[in-house]
């Protein structure tokens, strides 16, 4: 992906991840395996177990930004929160409200999400054409 972002002229070191569902599980997976590919990680209602011993050790995601969604009436809930309360840091967005592992939820809350993932983008930094100006 950073190679052809770079191909079509982006700037490859400013990325984020989104994912819901098991994509939510695919990006927190990809943050601790590679904790430096985005500078920030959007987790929608992830598809993750308690029991996963890929989510084991939690300490890669040690300053990673990282926000958390999820409908409190989530199948998923309460694997969300075990693995969220034995993350390095808190969650920061961490957003559990009535809601279920619908997209009634997810469309709810995209907006504020892409608002927290912009912030995030620009408070990590400015690419090297804007710092000129």
């Amino acid at each position: 992906l950073p190679a052809l972002l770079e191909q079509r002229g982006y700037d490859a070191s400013r990325v984020a991840v989104w994912g819901w569902s098991r994509g939510g599980y695919g990006a927190l997976r990809l943050a601790l395996d590679s904790p430096d590919y985005a500078r920030a990680w959007a987790l929608f209602s992830p598809a993750v177990t308690e029991d996963d011993p890929a989510l084991t050790d939690l300490s890669a995601l040690d300053g990673v930004p990282l926000g958390i969604w999820c409908g409190t009436d989530d199948a998923f809930y309460p694997a969300v929160r075990s693995v969220a309360d034995r993350l390095p840091q808190p969650a920061d967005p961490a957003v559990y409200e009535p809601g279920r592992h619908t997209r009634v939820f997810w469309n709810d809350h995209t907006l504020e999400a892409f608002a927290w993932l912009a912030a995030e983008l620009e408070a990590s930094g400015t690419t090297s054409d804007s710092a000129d100006s």
